[in-house]
């Protein structure tokens, strides 16, 4: 599950900046909950794909599942559900981080952590140096 980001590139350039430990921990941060997010994502394709029928009669005993087959369905029907439930809450964490790192990046006086999203990212970058250059 590589990414496509330049991690150790991006934290040497970061190591020059004030607060560098701050930032290049949060680039982890992000590094790492894709990872976790590209996991689940993969977990749930994998279970579901594994209920999938290919004919006829496994679709109908989907539906009408057989006494034999219901506690493998139940468990591997649970597992995609979980699966699912988890790569979208490290999707919304991915956001939440991304904006931490933002937030300490772009802005002059960072944001506290409790009030940092992106939405009021928005209204105070509008003033950021970086806008005008």
């Amino acid at each position: 599950m590589a990414n496509t980001w330049h991690i150790p590139k991006l934290e040497n350039f970061l190591k020059e900046m004030e607060n560098s430990k701050d930032h290049i921990e949060r680039v982890q941060s992000v590094s790492r909950a894709i990872d976790i997010f590209q996991y689940h994502l993969y977990m749930a394709k994998d279970s579901n794909d594994s209920i999938e029928a290919s004919t006829p009669r496994e679709a109908m005993e989907l539906v009408f599942i057989p006494d034999d087959k219901r506690q493998f369905v139940f468990d591997t029907k649970l597992a995609t559900q979980a699966n699912t439930q988890a790569s979208i809450h490290s999707a919304r964490s991915i956001y939440d981080l991304f904006a931490q790192l933002v937030n300490g990046l772009l802005l002059d006086d960072p944001l506290a952590v409790h009030k940092c999203d992106f939405l009021n990212l928005k209204i105070n970058c509008m003033c950021v140096s970086l806008k005008n250059t």
